[in-house]
């Protein structure tokens, strides 16, 4: 139960008073008939703010159903004070495949039954159904609150969102999402959703970001660390605290999204699979084109992380995936595939490493988050590299963190976007050109996170 301020002493003495058997029978009833909603929520919140001595007069000379309708009427008449009062935060990701979603309400979390992707934002036809989808996340959450009560809603997408408003604190519009439908391309989530959630600040983070921000928020005392996402297609991340501003209550932090170490970093293959897909180079590195599925090179020594490592390989070593020809799938059983799939993680993660290094310095730790990267828990446990710049040949080891089950994974980027609520963007570095026109920048794209007022 949520508490809240008040005078409990004077509450509990008068539980015990001749009025506390009609107390206990209204509040009873009450609890039966709005067990399953958000009033019963709101119920919770009144009984303990009162403190008053005359309104607990009044609760001791009433009958169960004059009772009822007066807690009622303070229900309706806190209702928006409370709203401002209480940070109540909706996190929403949007996945290729599910939709999850988290309610935060102080120090209480609940986290929703996930939807299907396609369910929610397709319709029968197969296009992207904005209005629909909107109606039915609107439905699923009204289920558990009423969106009236939250005022901070906060989405993931698997992409990047638009930049160009963050000096107005304004980030909530899709700038691609690739993986998911080309059709999301310019979604504002805030327009869509306001007049729905009208309480609530509503915002929009690339997945990556809001994982990097989620193993920030369980690790309040590092410094750094390297966050790998392995889903419809491999992601990096990473996020700093400045160690001159490291004590003063988490005020800044510093976070990257690196798709350009994804799609330009290549690693060993060790094994006979090769990779489908890849990019054709050209002009000496200034014209990059994206080659189709359905161009291979099997079996091959190398290939960039972003071919090696997306759900369209795995498919292919189990022999599943549905549009490519048979010749070119491994069939191997689960076990098999999972061998090889760790030993391309293994170098992806050693690679990776190096990249950060050259920029923050040696990693603390690295993460290891998404779907695809469950089956390696327990395999994978450190990195290992050659560090860079150095006039003899040293060697770096770092422990690989990788959750092991789904639901902890869902709820560290769900836990990264309520995080990312108590921060404002102060500034985005995005230096370099966008080779691919996939959202992305080829230096990458850094974000300076300033704590909000009023937040501790």
């Amino acid at each position: 139960m949520v508490m809240m301020s008040g005078d409990y002493k004077t509450i509990i003495k008068h539980f015990f008073r001749n009025g506390f058997l009609a107390f206990r029978r209204i509040f009873q009833s009450l609890f039966h008939l709005f067990l399953n909603s958000h009033r019963m929520f709101k119920i919770f919140l009144v009984l303990h703010r009162i403190s008053d001595e005359d309104v607990l007069e009044k609760l001791d000379l009433m009958d169960s159903a004059s009772m009822a309708e007066f807690i009622i009427e303070l229900c309706e008449k806190e209702k928006y004070d409370l709203v401002k009062q209480t940070q109540r935060s909706l996190a929403i990701d949007i996945g290729a495949t599910r939709t999850k979603f988290l309610i935060h309400f102080e120090d209480r979390e609940i986290l929703l039954e996930p939807k299907s992707s396609q369910e929610i934002w397709k319709s029968n036809n197969g296009k992207f159904d904005v209005q629909n989808a909107v109606s039915k996340i609107v439905n699923h959450v009204s289920e558990v609150i009423d969106p009236s009560y939250l005022n901070k809603v906060i989405f993931s997408v698997p992409g990047t969102v638009d930049i160009s408003q963050y000096e107005h604190d304004e980030l909530s519009v899709v700038r691609n999402m690739p993986s998911f439908s080309p059709e999301f391309q310019g979604f504002n989530f805030k327009s869509n959703f306001k007049p729905y959630f009208f309480n609530s600040k509503i915002t929009a983070v690339a997945d990556s970001m809001a994982a990097a921000l989620g193993v920030a928020s369980r690790n309040r005392y590092s410094q750094n660390s390297l966050i790998i996402c392995l889903g419809t297609a491999p992601a990096a991340a990473t996020f700093f605290r400045d160690p001159h501003v490291f004590k003063e209550k988490d005020k800044t932090l510093e976070t990257g999204i690196w798709q350009s170490w994804i799609w330009f970093t290549k690693i060993p293959l060790d094994d006979s699979y090769g990779y489908c897909g890849g990019l054709k180079v050209e002009e000496n590195g200034r014209k990059l084109l994206l080659k189709k599925k359905d161009q291979y090179k099997i079996p091959h020594r190398q290939a960039r992380i972003r071919f090696a490592l997306d759900n369209d390989t795995w498919l292919r070593l189990r022999g599943q995936h549905p549009d490519l020809p048979k010749d070119v799938q491994a069939f191997l059983s689960e076990e098999e595939a999972t061998k090889v799939w760790c030993d391309r993680l293994q170098s992806a993660v050693n690679a990776l490493s190096q990249k950060f290094h050259s920029v923050y310095g040696p990693p603390e730790s690295i993460w290891v988050l998404g779907g695809n990267s469950v089956r390696c828990s327990g395999i994978i446990t450190q990195a290992n590299y050659l560090i860079p710049d150095t006039t003899k040949e040293m060697r770096n080891c770092v422990p690989v963190n990788i959750p092991s089950s789904d639901n902890e994974q869902q709820r560290i980027l769900l836990e990264g976007l309520i995080y990312s609520s108590d921060y404002k963007v102060k500034q985005v570095f995005a230096p370099g050109q966008d080779p691919l026109s996939r959202g992305w920048t080829r230096g990458g794209e850094i974000y300076v996170w300033v704590k909000r007022p009023n937040k501790s």
